[in-house]
């Protein structure tokens, strides 16, 4: 996402400092682009996506593992060897919430919206 308007910036920096084409239109086009740029790296826009895409895996294979021990699970099961592996699963998703970077509520809510309909299942 920066890197475009980084270069669109760079090349008509070039071209106005050579005195090519329209020099006002150029420089305007300078301001825009590195103003756009400037805005994307101070964001972090890639990083911010990389942390939500971790966060989902994160949780995904929470969700699986949880799946997973529920299927095991028999009226036989021993209840303390139960109750610990709870409080495990438990433990990894108090880590996942506690190292989430946050997400702007309209995300929140268009993915709970998602999650509602059923499509993470």
């Amino acid at each position: 996402m920066v890197f475009i308007p980084a270069c669109t910036a760079a090349i008509s920096g070039f071209l106005v400092a050579i005195k090519v084409g329209p020099g006002v239109f150029f420089s305007g086009l300078v301001a825009v682009a590195g103003a756009i740029a400037a805005t994307a790296a101070f964001l972090g826009s890639p990083k911010t996506a990389a942390d939500h895409l971790a966060s989902a895996r994160a949780y995904t294979a929470l969700k699986h593992r949880v799946d997973t021990e529920i299927s095991l699970m028999t009226g036989a099961s021993d209840l303390a060897a139960l109750e610990v592996r709870t409080r495990e699963l438990s433990a990894d998703y108090v880590r996942i919430t506690t190292t989430d970077t946050p997400m702007a509520n309209k995300f929140y809510e268009k993915a709970r919206r998602r999650i509602q309909q059923g499509s993470a299942e």
